[in-house]
This record gives structure tokens, sequence and C-alpha cells, in this order.
């Protein structure tokens, strides 16, 4: 960077240095990474005192007090402190934060000492007086006055109580939007000259005259350290000869090849990172989750022109939104679908390698992991099963750390579109009851989701879903060979096979009355993961009794449905062993007022209803002297409208579960209220 453009970006940190020094906090803890900061202190700029020349512009001080990069020594005696700070000095530390923090780390506590002790010679308190050397005294409390420490570490340093009163923390920020457009219009400008500026209407500079190409950048580098910026911008112009596209609307390279160039390089911040990963996304999306695909398509065009909506709309950016309901109900696939649909990078966040055994490591790490996250705005942030990264039981160490992490992670989601930050976050949970009541209060998410038991029709698409999956990937694998055969005969094997074997005594025991009040355990309910493991299953069935290929089909459709229904029969399926946990799943849904993410079922051309209406979800009905949770005002009517039996008899035994065990559920309401 040349000096022009440095100024732009440092010289509000050195007018913070020496603000620090005039008001009394010769101690300064700089947080960055950012080394041209510092050398733009040093060279250029009066920080300790009246001790520079004047400098034609642009060019090096000749300063007359040093720069030292270690700390004085410091003699303790009986009549006080003596040190070998015989001019002003400007003594610059560079700090690895993270050694720091081991408190048993010699050399952090010899550091901390001898901040102390340069405290108490700036402040006169122990400082050595004899007689006869007063003029020595004089000269050498003149030069401590005007001398200053200068901490510079990448991390959040941990500030000693006893010099934290004197002491000034400066954090180096990435520039705003103002400084951004500033920042990128003098680089531009320094790479090629060419470039047509205009002055800025606050004229506080000039700008590049293309606004719309300055848009475009600051959108990809919003969030980014100005030095990140500098290093993208010489690739791009040493990789491509030039850092200007006229016409970069209409130009297939600059779209192609730039922006995915600036795509990778932010990538590659995440990769060094132990708490965030990567994660591909997929155009594949679980099926039956009708509300919530179309939802997401609502917000896609948000997301993809934020900037003109924030401008000429005054509408800020989606936060994102909860999905919480049962394992195994396409929670995580529509993550990555989601990444998908927004076309724009997915963050997973691991909040397991969060924590840290050192004191405020875990916070440091959470705060330096947000902040990652906004240098790659816009993006979506995977918190999976968000419930076991803030869950924690109070009265314990562990549970302190877990609510101060928790804290930062509410403050960034309440900050974040404040600094004009996009990143839609996806938070998914098993178990709400486990996650803090603060996570549901307004303005956390834009909505809340749940996916539940899939109806027939449901698992019907699901299943047709995952048989057109596997027949396009065996179609990439031999689309060279001529003589393939296809997979599945599709027009025999597909959603609606998969109903009938749901409305068979293959999986229902025997029907059950509206009226029925037992709970039957021999009835086979189906998430999605379980329809994924009954074709898998089934194929494996199929090979292992060694039938061979049919001439049309590798499978042929009546061997492969007699190893479905006998992959029925041996998998035991989430319905089967948790009822339990998907009538409590089911009551936590309703009283946090969730949305259902499926469609449900549809009665009429206009008109669907979900399996489970929260309209008959009451803790306060009381009926011939008992207590009943789950009752429809109409519920006959209701149960006629569910055309397939498997959803009746899902409908009967989730109500009956409810209503048998409705005081433990009511009781655990406790927990997560």
């Amino acid at each position: 960077m040349d000096n022009v453009v440095r100024k732009l970006l440092y010289d509000d940190l050195r007018k913070r240095l020496i603000s620090a020094k005039e008001l009394g906090r010769p101690i300064v803890f700089v947080r960055t990474n950012e080394l041209e900061a510092i050398r733009y202190v040093l060279d250029y700029q009066n920080v300790v005192g009246n001790y520079y020349t004047e400098a034609p512009p642009n060019q090096p001080v000749k300063r007359w007090s040093s720069v030292l990069f270690k700390l004085p020594a410091f003699t303790e005696e009986k009549d006080g402190l003596i040190c070998d700070i015989s001019q002003p000095t400007l003594f610059v530390l560079f700090a690895n934060e993270t050694e720091m923090k081991q408190l048993h780390d010699t050399a952090t506590i010899e550091l901390n000492r001898k901040l102390f002790l340069f405290m108490q010679l700036y402040k006169n308190v122990s400082t050595r007086r004899k007689v006869g050397e007063e003029s020595r005294q004089r000269i050498t409390r003149e030069s401590i006055l005007n001398s200053m420490i200068l901490i510079v570490t990448p991390e959040i340093p941990q500030i000693p109580d006893n010099i934290a009163l004197y002491s000034e923390y400066i954090q180096l920020d990435p520039p705003d939007e103002d400084a951004l457009r500033r920042f990128l219009s003098a680089l531009l400008h320094e790479l090629d000259p060419r470039i047509e500026m205009k002055e800025g209407i606050d004229g506080k500079g000039s700008y590049v005259a293309d606004r719309d190409y300055l848009d475009v950048l600051v959108k990809q580098f919003k969030g980014l350290s100005s030095v990140k910026i500098d290093q993208i911008m010489r690739k791009i112009q040493y990789t491509y000869r030039q850092v200007y596209w006229p016409d970069f609307k209409r130009d297939e390279k600059f779209e192609k090849e730039v922006l995915r160039l600036i795509q990778g390089e932010k990538e590659q911040l995440i990769a060094t990172s132990s708490i965030l990963h990567l994660e591909k996304s997929s155009s594949k999306q679980a099926s039956g989750l009708g509300n919530l695909e179309r939802y997401l398509r609502e917000k896609e065009v948000f997301v993809n022109d934020m900037d003109r909506y924030k401008r000429d709309w005054a509408v800020n950016a989606p936060k994102g939104i909860l999905i919480a309901g049962i394992p195994g109900s396409g929670k995580s696939l529509m993550a990555r679908y989601t990444a998908h649909l927004l076309n724009i990078p997915l963050i997973k966040m691991d909040m397991g390698d969060v924590q840290n055994k050192f004191v405020g490591e875990s916070e440091r790490r959470m705060v330096e992991a947000l902040e990652l996250v906004n240098a790659m705005s816009p993006c979506v942030l995977w918190v999976d099963e968000i419930e076991k990264s803030f869950a924690g039981s109070s009265g314990n160490s562990s549970s302190d750390v877990t609510q101060r992490l928790f804290g930062k992670f509410l403050t960034w989601m309440q900050e974040k579109e404040k600094k004009e930050v996009c990143c839609f976050v996806f938070a998914t949970a098993n178990d709400v009851s486990k996650l803090p009541p603060e996570l549901f209060r307004s303005g956390r998410f834009d909505a809340k989701f749940y996916t539940y038991m899939p109806t027939a029709e449901e698992c019907g698409e699901i299943f047709e879903s995952l048989i057109q999956s596997l027949c396009a990937d065996y179609a990439r694998f031999h689309e060279r060979d001529l003589y393939k055969k296809r997979l599945f005969d599709m027009r025999a094997v597909h959603g609606e096979l998969f109903i009938s074997l749901l409305n068979s005594d293959l999986c229902l025991s025997s029907p059950i009355g509206v009226e029925e009040t037992r709970v039957s355990r021999e009835n086979k309910f189906f998430t999605g993961a379980d329809i994924e493991n009954v074709i898998k299953r089934a194929q494996e069935l199929y090979i292992l009794r060694k039938q061979g290929s049919g001439k049309e089909y590798v499978y042929e459709t009546m061997r492969f449905t007699e190893c479905l229904k006998a992959a029925i029969r041996e998998i035991k399926t989430y319905g089967e062993t948790d009822l339990e946990k998907i009538a409590s799943c089911y009551a936590k849904m309703a009283y946090n007022n969730f949305s259902p993410a499926a469609e449900g079922i549809k009665i009429s051309e206009k008109e669907c209803v979900s399996l489970m209406p929260f309209e008959g979800y009451d803790e306060y009905r009381k009926e011939n002297g008992e207590y009943i949770l789950y009752r429809l005002k109409e519920e006959s009517k209701h149960v006629e409208n569910l055309r397939n039996a498997y959803d009746k008899c899902l409908f009967c035994a989730v109500r009956n579960v409810l209503n048998r065990d409705r005081d433990a559920i009511v009781n655990s309401k406790k927990l997560y209220t």
C-alpha cells in the first residue's frame, strides 16, 4: 500500500494512541494482526510526544526519541525504583495472548510485573530519591512521562487488574462501509491510475466514478481486513492483468472467475479455523417440507440483493430461522439446500471446539469465530443441534462458560444487522427443552419451524425422491456404458408403492378408532431417515438372496418389492421405539408456537390441515374431572379427512400418548419455560 492508502486506514489509530497518552493511559493494548498499522505508527507519525521534527508530507519523521521492542530493565531497591529510561521511548511488544493466559507461565508473570513497575514510575509513586541526584531524577521523570508501552496482540487481551485503570484497549476493526469505499477507491487508483475518479459529495476524498462496480467490490469485501483486501486485489491484478472491468455486468470472466477467486480467498480463512467448517451445499431438498421451502424462496429475494433493499426500502437482511423436530426429519439436509437456494457459502459452527481449558479462551475463540463469519458475509451459518451447544446445568464452572458463550452469541445475533452483516443463521435442534428461553424471544430469529413425523403422502414423496436420487447417481456412473440397464422401473417403484405398504398390515397392527385410548408399539411409523434405511436394507437383501439383475432393470420390481417388505419387517422404526419422544416433541412445539415446515394433508384444492393441529393442545382442558391434554372439537371429522389409514393410526397414537402422559409432559414444561 502507498502512504495515502495507509493514512486512510491507520491515521485514526495514531490519534487514539496520542489521546490515550494525553489521558494518562501510557499502556495501550492494540488488538490487530495488521502489522502495516504498527509500521505506519512507527514510521510516519508522532506518537510518544513532542520529540519529533517536522517532516515533508508522506515522509518518515526524524525522531529524537527511541523505539524499543522490549521493556526497560527495572531495579527495585529499598528507597524506590530505578530504570534505564533515559529518554522518551515507545516500547513495542508483540504478545501471544494464548500463552499469556497460562497463569503459570513465568514470562507472563514477568511481563505483568514490569508493566506494574512502569506504572509506579509513571505515577511517581516509588521513584528513587537520593540527595545529589535531583537533576538526574528530573530528567528521568520527564523521560518516563513521555514514554509509552504499546502491546500488540492478535487476540483479545486479558489486562491485569493492577494496571487496568491506566491502560487503554484499542481494537482495529475492519473498515466500515464508508471507509471501505474510500480505501477501495484509493487502492484501485494506486493499482491502475487510468481508472476514472470523481470527488465525493462529502468532500472527504475521491471515489471510483463507476459506482456500480465499487458497490460490487464493497459487497464482496465487507468484513475483511484491509490487508486481506489489498492481497486479494493484487492477486487479481497479477492473475488477470487488470483490476477494473468497465462492462463487468456482461463480462462472464468477471462473474465466473474473478468473483470466484475472491470467494475462494475468503474460504481460505475458514479453512484455518478450528471452530468453523466450510460445508458443501446441495440441490437436494428434504421432501414434504413445502412451507419451509416456500419461506426460504421468499428470503432468497432479499439475501441476493440485500444492499439495494436496505438502501431503497430500509429493509434489513434476514436474520435466520430455528428448526426443531424429531431426529431424521430432514433438518440437516435443508441446511445444505438453503445455502444452495440462496447461492451463498455454508459455514458450520462446531461448538465442541469452542470451549478451552484456559480462563477466557473459550470466549475469545467464540468472538474470533463470529468476526470471521462477519467477514464471510453474505453466508449461511449452520449451528447444528444448538441445544447441545448452549445447554448446561447450573452451579458448575462449565455452565458459567456456556452462559458467557451463549451471551456473546445472542449479542452477535442482535447486533449483526446494525453492522450490515448478511448472515442467515440456520439453527437446528432436536430437543428445545434444553434451549435457554432467551433464544425464543422476538428478534432472535425471523421464524421458528418444526419438522414432525411425515404423513403417508410425505413418506411417499420421500421414498420416490430417494429412489430418483439413486437412479440419477447410477446413471451418472454408467453414462458411457452403451448397454447399461436402468436401476429401477420408476413406473412401478414410486411413492404410491410405498404408501400402499404403509397402509397395509405390514405397518399397522390393527385400525385404531377415534375413541381408542390404548397405545400400541406394533405400528411402524417412519421418519425420512427410516425410509432411507429401509431402501438400503432392501437393496442388500436383494443382493444377498443372489437374485441376478432383471432383463431391463437392475432391480426387478416384484423381487425388489418383496425385499422391501422384508426390510420393513426387520427394521425398527423411530415411531416404534420413541412414541413418548414424538408426543413430547409435539407438546414443546405447540407451547413455543412453532410453525409446521410441512404443508400438511390436502383435504381440498385450497385447504391443507396438519396431522396434529395445535388447536387440539390445551394444558388447562378438564373433562369429567380429569385433565385432557389433547382433544379436537371435531375430532371425528378430522380423522375422516385423513384418507390414509397410516395417518389415522399415527394421529390416534400420538394423541393417546399425549393424554396418557399428560402430567409428565406438562411438568417437563417447567424445564423450558
